[in-house]
């Protein structure tokens, strides 16, 4: 099959983030304990992609621990790193200071 370039060549998948060493050795703050006493203390976040009839949508919500409340949300055609750092600037905007939150994205940062 070789001779004959019959085997089919693996395809790498684009557009999904590859976390370095150092990134994936980083500790895990809040061992899947999704629940927080107060509000602004502990807020989770990812990206998510949603199919639409003219492509693809990226949606990046920030989520409240304490009770399930989107707080901040940005959307983009695109999942550049600026849906990310809009979206921390949005809260930022909108909380102040945010010394002693925990953000917990799905790496577990």
């Amino acid at each position: 099959m070789s001779e004959g370039n019959l085997l089919h060549k693996r395809r790498r998948p684009h557009g999904i983030t590859k976390a370095d060493t150092e990134v994936q050795n980083k500790e895990n703050l809040i061992k899947r304990d999704f629940k927080a006493d107060k509000t602004i203390t502990k807020l989770l976040t990812d990206i998510t992609e949603v199919q639409c009839s003219d492509g693809k949508l990226y949606v990046s919500p920030i989520l409240d621990c304490c009770n399930g409340e989107i707080i901040a949300l940005e959307m983009r055609d695109n999942m550049k790193k600026e849906l990310c750092i809009d979206t921390v600037k949005q809260l930022c905007r909108m909380y102040g200071n945010l010394r002693n939150m925990i953000l917990h994205s799905d790496r577990g940062n």
